[in-house]
């Protein structure tokens, strides 16, 4: 996907998922245990690829869930606790610029792929890692970790990184409600409120 493209592709995206949660917000709540399969909107110079996002504990405040996807014949899967927004500003406020942030709430968000992949045209070897970020104005660091069972990153240590890469997030007016992982082409976006993370993901 030509890099030109991104920009508007996220941005039709939030729009895209703030109309669908309006629609099933009744239904998600009501559910302890749900899967959701989604098609992602055609992209230029991808087919489409279909990803499932599974609700593995709906009983708590930030529902567990696990996106599972297939980028190149790799598997990925991201495991991750969903806060929602709740009409609050979530960066620069919420999570704070400058601070590794778990990327979702309670455990760390774990990364899993069963092939190496290259994250943003940069090897990450195949294996499971803590996927943390650490935002700051106009940008933000992905960042992979060799520690992935931990809870949240009060334990974080900078030099277990296997990999971290700089993206440029993109902002709509459209809000999303709970936090999630999309796979769109060869992107996975993480989305909330009216921010939309993108990096790009390739077989190694």
């Amino acid at each position: 996907m030509k890099t030109s493209f991104l920009p508007l592709l996220i941005v039709a995206l939030i729009g895209f998922i703030a109309c669908d949660q309006k629609s099933s917000t009744s239904t998600a709540t009501a559910s302890t245990s749900e899967t959701e399969t989604t098609t992602p909107i055609a992209t230029e110079g991808t087919g489409d690829k279909a990803y499932t996002t599974t609700v593995l504990n709906g009983d708590i405040a930030s529902p567990r869930k696990e996106m599972k996807g297939s980028v190149d014949g790799a598997n990925i899967t991201i495991n991750y606790g969903s806060p929602f927004a709740k009409g609050r500003q979530i960066l620069n406020n919420l999570i704070p610029y400058g601070r590794v942030w778990r990327t979702g709430a309670n455990e760390a968000t774990t990364f899993e792929t069963d092939k190496d992949l290259m994250i943003e045209g940069k090897k990450l070897p195949a294996g499971k890692y803590g996927l943390f970020t650490l935002n700051n104005e106009g940008s933000t660091s992905v960042i992979f970790n060799s520690v992935h069972d931990q809870w949240g990153a009060y334990e974080y240590d900078e030099s277990k990184d296997i990999l971290r890469v700089n993206v440029t997030p993109s902002v709509s007016e459209l809000p999303v409600e709970s936090m999630d992982f999309k796979l769109i082409g060869n992107n996975i976006i993480l989305v909330w409120e009216k921010v939309a993370i993108p990096f790009q993901v390739e077989a190694g």
